[in-house]
């Protein structure tokens, strides 16, 4: 084999023992790096080795089919609906999933931030809200407050990448701001950590936004402005997810 690809897969040996647990964004982009730490006619060379896409086929190396005794194998592992990358060892990764999920959403929460903002703010402003300013948090995970202000009284938002994080940031501000997730499983999550906390949800508002459909729905808590109410896209959403918790006894 050639010293090249060896070189490369003992780089990322190296980068995996780093941090045990990583997505495939993060793998995908560390095999991405150590190509173009090479020189053009390596590149080709190992180009003309694989046969095909470089990344591709490191990246199968290690997920799926390993080329080569020198190339890391890793395991798939799921975490919170987000699938993760283990070495082949017998061993619990749970703080490092926690640590890999975290660096997951917040790469991904400089897009998703700026969307739930525009989204919440037109959704306001509908309801005449006319003043806003935002400032950004890191903690416990990338974050956004939006203070809105209509006449004499405001309202603090917090938006969340995700509604994982939103256990630690329950009291935080008026009402928390998450997106939609791919399946209901982090809602579920949530609203059964709050009963196992014997905290009453009655007492923490939350909304989901639809950023592709630019809509708003309620999802925990009532909300006493009626021009914000009627704004909702999915008014009764709050009641069904009610319904359906219980039916769980949760």
């Amino acid at each position: 084999m050639d010293n090249v690809l060896i070189r490369i897969f003992d780089n990322l040996t190296s980068y995996i023992s780093e941090y045990q647990v990583l997505s495939e964004t993060e793998i995908r982009q560390a095999i991405k790096s150590e190509i173009e730490k090479l020189d053009k006619e390596s590149k080709k060379r190992l180009g003309e080795q694989l046969e095909g896409d470089p990344v591709e086929a490191i990246l199968e190396s290690l997920v799926s089919s390993p080329m080569s005794v020198f190339s890391p194998s890793l395991v798939k592992r799921d975490y919170l609906e987000e699938t993760f990358y283990t070495p082949h060892v017998h061993r619990s990764f749970m703080d490092e999933m926690e640590q890999a999920f975290k660096r997951l959403i917040n790469k991904r929460a400089s897009t998703i931030l700026p969307r739930l903002e525009m989204v919440i703010s037109g959704f306001l402003g509908k309801a005449g809200y006319t003043s806003f300013t935002t400032s950004n948090h890191d903690e416990p995970v990338d974050s956004r407050e939006l203070t809105a202000t209509k006449g004499d009284s405001s309202l603090r938002l917090l938006l969340l990448p995700t509604i994982a994080f939103a256990h630690q940031c329950r009291d935080r501000a008026d009402i928390i701001v998450v997106p939609t997730e791919n399946t209901p499983a982090l809602f579920v999550r949530f609203y059964r950590e709050q009963n196992l906390e014997g905290i009453d949800t009655h007492d923490i508002k939350m909304w989901v936004v639809d950023s592709d459909k630019a809509t708003v729905s309620p999802f925990l808590g009532d909300c006493a402005d009626k021009e914000i109410t009627r704004n909702f896209d999915n008014p009764e959403l709050k009641e069904k997810m009610g319904q359906y918790f219980r039916s769980m006894k949760l």
